[in-house]
């Protein structure tokens, strides 16, 4: 099952995947393909993300969401930071439809040093058919 949590989770791992070079051009299309629309789902997440923040977050003088400089969003009451936290949770847990596995084969790594690692592979597992 894809989520956004899912995608935001496996971006490193996935990111590696593209900088190998694989011995057959439909593959690379095929996960160019994909990041594009992995890119298009994260760009959905991080505008649902500002709303809810805008949402509860704590307003600085002139409306705007207060945000330390590391990161954290401040709130005025835990009210809104527990509110906060639900729907960001909901958010990050909804599943995602619309993507297809692309099939690795190991035949296709021009070079086996560029086989990923078990455990790249068993993340990444809701995108690519290991075969």
């Amino acid at each position: 099952m894809i989520t956004y949590n899912y995608l935001l989770q496996t971006m490193a791992q996935f990111n590696k995947l593209l900088t190998i070079n694989f011995s057959s051009f439909k593959l690379s299309r095929n996960l160019m393909l994909l990041k594009k629309k992995i890119d298009s789902e994260l760009a959905i997440y991080i505008e649902l993300e500002k709303k809810v923040i805008d949402k509860y977050a704590k307003k600085d003088e002139n409306g705007n969401a207060v945000i330390s400089a590391d990161g954290i969003v401040e709130f005025d009451n835990d009210e809104n930071k527990d509110a906060y936290i639900k729907e960001v949770t909901e958010l990050k847990n909804t599943t995602l439809d619309g993507f297809e596995k692309v099939s690795i084969f190991e035949d296709n790594f021009k070079d086996k040093k560029d086989i990923p690692a078990p455990s790249d592979m068993l993340v990444l597992e809701e995108l690519i058919n290991w075969e």
